[in-house]
């Protein structure tokens, strides 16, 4: 089945990625400021319901149907782009046919200017990089993952990184359109919150 991947990653500036269990996780951390959602080894259900309340979201996962995976076989059969663990497992995929603007390589930030050089689309994981320095570490280190042109950070700390991102964003003349985004996600919320509402009312 081919999935609804994107040739691209949310666009334009640094993406952000966070965890979502469950679709009230989902909808909370885009409001937040998530571009990209990490379902885990959430399923297909999980994956178009958080899909139709934020269309515009990245979503990663285990299942075909997402937009980003973690197996280059199935990346190969379902259309999806690939996140790998590192250049290694980058060229390898490579060698097995997915061309390199649809992998995503994971890499700590002590590797991260040589994976740019090389031409990758990288994500860096901001919460690790800067651990012991909680989340003003985090957001320091987003800003300069930033400047540096990373494609995507990871991040438990959605609202607050989102912030330094669009700060940095801001400085390098290409400001996100991020209360746009914003509102449009607010209303899904709204929605979501209105389902749950209808349906507690049905159920007395």
């Amino acid at each position: 089945m081919k999935s609804h991947s994107r040739t691209v990653l949310p666009d334009p500036g640094t993406a952000l990625l966070t965890e979502a269990g469950s679709l009230d996780d989902a909808v909370a951390a885009g409001f937040a400021g998530a571009t990209m959602i990490e379902v885990g080894a959430g399923g297909p259900a999980l994956i178009a319901a958080i899909r139709s309340l934020l269309p515009d979201v990245v979503i990663s996962g285990a299942d075909e149907s997402a937009d980003l995976v973690p197996d280059p076989s199935l990346a190969l059969r379902s259309g999806a782009r690939l996140i790998c663990s590192g250049v290694t497992a980058a060229e390898k995929a490579r060698y097995e046919g997915i061309a390199p603007d649809r992998i995503l390589v994971t890499v700590p930030m002590v590797h991260l200017d040589r994976t740019l050089r090389a031409g990758w689309s990288t994500l860096t994981d901001v919460d690790a990089g800067a651990a012991g320095l909680g989340v003003a570490g985090a957001e320091a280190l987003a800003a300069a993952c930033c400047w540096l042109g990373v494609t995507a950070v990871r991040t438990r700390h959605v609202a607050q990184v989102r912030q330094s991102l669009d700060a940095a964003e801001a400085v390098l003349g290409r400001p996100r359109p991020a209360w746009t985004v914003r509102r449009a996600i607010g209303r899904a919320f709204g929605r979501a919150a209105g389902g749950r509402g209808q349906r507690k009312d049905k159920s007395v």
